[in-house]
């Protein structure tokens, strides 16, 4: 949920301020110890975790190693909040992996400004793994959905996965030229007989559907095809 942020505070004037600094613009979940943080982290996800190390039932450095090596958590930004303000307090969790830390006593303004930013880039990577963009086409990675953008606007272009999938190998390898039987292997693998010719006829329809921007696709004359940027 990209609103949604976990709080593992036990001090009720930090989570007091916390609630008046993030709660216009976030739902946030409050935990106050260890267990509590559990519960909360076995059936929710969540766009930001902001964890207290000095917490009544254990560690907060411990809890922070739990949250990244489960799968659900694993790319959600940690910022631990804490009083402790040494520097090898920091460099603990700079070691650890974590995405900020802020001191308390903190100010509002700080801390919403660091939970904005850290949202914003964790949202953008995750947009960055799902889609890849090459000139004019737009993939999605997940749903083998392909976009074309046309001046401003961008139209949904309905392709096979197979198509998709030679198109994409295409695009994610700009200027190189492949071979009809290296575009089959790498996507059936090299144990499965299919006609290298099949492929044209792929091409083919791709282009038809790509169009006006067919000549992205180059042929190479005996050789194979390759993704020229206009």
């Amino acid at each position: 949920m990209d609103n949604k942020i976990l709080v593992v505070e036990d001090l009720e004037e930090y989570r007091s301020l916390i609630q008046m600094s993030l709660g216009y613009k976030y739902q946030i979940d409050f935990a106050d110890s260890v267990a509590s943080a559990r519960d909360n982290l076995m059936g929710n996800t969540y766009a930001l975790i902001m964890l207290d190390l000095l917490l009544p039932d254990g560690s907060g450095l411990d809890l922070c190693r739990e949250i990244q090596s489960a799968s659900r958590h694993t790319e959600t930004p940690i910022i631990f909040l804490t009083a402790k303000n040494a520097i090898s307090d920091k460099v603990v969790g700079i070691s650890m992996g974590i995405d900020d830390y802020i001191v308390k006593p903190f100010d509002p303004s700080e801390l919403v400004a660091r939970v904005d930013l850290r949202i914003l880039k964790s949202v953008k990577k995750k947009q960055s793994e799902e889609n890849f963009k090459k000139g004019p086409l737009r993939f999605e990675l997940n749903g083998f959905r392909l976009f074309i953008k046309n001046s401003i606007v961008e139209k949904k272009i309905d392709v096979t996965p197979l198509e998709f999938k030679i198109l994409l190998k295409l695009a994610q390898n700009n200027n190189r030229v492949f071979s009809r039987q290296q575009i089959l292997d790498s996507i059936w693998g090299n144990d499965i007989y299919i006609d290298d010719r099949s492929i044209d006829r792929h091409i083919s329809s791709i282009r038809k559907k790509i169009e006006p921007y067919q000549k992205l696709i180059k042929t190479v004359s005996g050789i194979g095809y390759e993704f020229k940027d206009i």
